[in-house]
């Protein structure tokens, strides 16, 4: 007999979900899953870390058409906010300090868990493909990637591997589109991308500018993430992908904006996004072409 999967236009496979048999995908629902989309809606959530006191601060999130809404957390402004999908309860959010990951589910329960150590940047990703998030580290002193594999049910499998050099930023995606998150790291004294997709490839990417900051993401529905850049001066966007070898570069933001990365709308394409502090609001804009939609959001304080 012929079982059919449903296989989600972000990368993410629903591994083990019969849908029917014999049926053709044409007429299969799509299956996606957003990325910091707490509410489960489609839609990225705007997220912010709002220091408070010298150890607490506040994760304050709001759906961009719904109220603004925020968790009191233990953390100093040295933390790094973080967020994905670690133990199937759904989009879980909220602070890396240290090697201690403080994440709230969304019913507001709180899990903590610990990999890591002072000084490393948190990556988690589905790096197994598995649909969950995989806690992660990048330690920029000696650049290597400490990724926890866990599969339910299995023995968790820890995987290191060297790759990058201080200055990099690390850039985790799905790439190649084959649902597993793959290493990367973005130059900004060169503009490169190095990636390391799953299955051993390496590519390259470059746009030859300095001063940029990394902004991947699925701006084309391709289901993968296409590798892009912001360059804050112009306020300019540089992607790649869409079918072809160019770049594609657009204007949107000022110099003092913050660049954003996800799917504000729920159209399965990521948007381009800045946070102006100035005023607090985002400012976003669909990559359509013909006729592109623009709005704006209140969200935010200037110190967030």
């Amino acid at each position: 007999r012929t079982l059919d999967y449903a296989v989600p236009d972000g990368g993410e496979q629903s591994r083990g979900l019969i849908l029917a048999e014999r049926m053709r995908f044409s007429r299969c629902r799509v299956l996606r899953r957003v990325r910091a989309d707490r509410d489960s809606n489609g839609r990225t959530d705007l997220t912010a870390w709002r220091q408070e006191t010298a150890s607490w601060g506040r994760v304050v999130l709001k759906d961009p058409g719904g109220a603004e809404t925020g968790y009191l957390l233990p953390g100093s402004a040295s933390g790094a906010s973080v967020n994905g999908y670690f133990d199937g309860y759904g989009s879980s959010l909220g602070r890396f300090e240290a090697g201690r990951w403080l994440l709230i589910r969304p019913d507001g329960s709180l899990v903590v868990r610990y990999w890591g150590q002072e000084g490393d940047v948190p990556v988690a990703a589905d790096y197994n493909g598995d649909g969950r998030d995989d806690l992660a580290v990048w330690r920029p002193a000696d650049s290597m990637w400490w990724i926890l594999l866990e599969n339910a049910g299995q023995q968790a499998e820890v995987k290191v591997l060297p790759w990058g050099e201080p200055g990099d930023i690390p850039v985790p995606e799905d790439y190649d589109g084959d649902g597993a998150a793959d290493i990367a790291v973005f130059r900004p004294k060169t503009g490169t991308w190095y990636v390391v997709l799953s299955h051993g490839a390496v590519i390259t990417a470059s746009l030859n500018l300095p001063g940029l900051l990394p902004v991947p993401g699925d701006y084309f529905g391709e289901g993968r993430a296409a590798p892009a850049a912001w360059q804050g001066s112009g306020g300019l966007w540089y992607i790649g992908g869409g079918g072809s070898h160019r770049i594609s570069v657009e204007q949107w933001g000022l110099a003092q904006d913050a660049p954003l990365r996800g799917d504000f709308n729920g159209d399965g394409r990521a948007e381009l996004g800045v946070w102006r502090a100035s005023n607090g609001r985002v400012y976003l804009r669909t990559l359509d072409s013909l006729l592109p939609e623009a709005w704006a959001v209140q969200f935010g304080l200037a110190n967030d």
